[in-house]
């Protein structure tokens, strides 16, 4: 949320979408020219697509996306989740207390923008065997770690999202990418 505040990010932003805007109507030109019949409609609707975008940008988002986000919360249309403060792959945090301060980080920024308490939370890389419930006893490195649903939960968060087939045990399911290297 803080990146999507930021002066830098939001001229790079407008940059990249004038860019591509561009590239649209160059290729426009570069399609007439050729005589490329085939794929003339292509930038015709890049063109629109990026020209929209920039309109609503900067015209109806005043530049603002966290603003805008936030009126639809307000008016009811989507919850807006919270998330660790850096994306830290839990798992990978040595102690409790790092993952316990991602959270909280991730709660004192999203009330910063929104104005209010975060109610759910999504996980970085949700995919993570720790995200399972009940996972108190578990050990990692010889150390009792907390589950991650354990930590949001004292963390006042109602609810987040994992994939199911860590709540019943089962392992990852490898993308088919994944699957035909292994």
């Amino acid at each position: 949320m803080d990146q999507l505040k930021n002066a830098d990010f939001l001229r790079g932003f407008d940059e990249y979408l004038r860019m591509k805007l561009d590239i649209a109507v160059r290729d426009r030109e570069y399609f007439t020219r050729t005589g490329n019949a085939a794929l003339r409609p292509l930038p015709d609707f890049w063109a629109a697509w990026y020209g929209k975008l920039l309109e609503d940008f900067n015209g109806r988002y005043g530049r603002d996306i966290i603003d805008a986000f936030r009126s639809l919360q307000d008016r009811g249309h989507i919850e807006v989740l919270t998330s660790a403060a850096t994306h830290g792959y839990f798992p990978l945090l040595a102690r409790d207390e790092s993952v316990r301060h991602q959270v909280r980080q991730g709660r004192h920024t999203y009330r910063k923008y929104f104005g209010r308490e975060a109610r759910g939370f999504w996980i970085p890389s949700a995919p993570i065997a720790q995200a399972t419930p009940g996972r108190t006893a578990r050990r990692v490195r010889g150390l009792p770690r907390l589950g991650v649903d354990e930590v949001l939960g004292q963390e006042g968060i109602g609810y987040f999202f994992v994939d199911s087939h860590l709540l019943k045990g089962e392992k990852p399911r490898a993308s088919t990418s994944t699957a035909s290297r292994a």
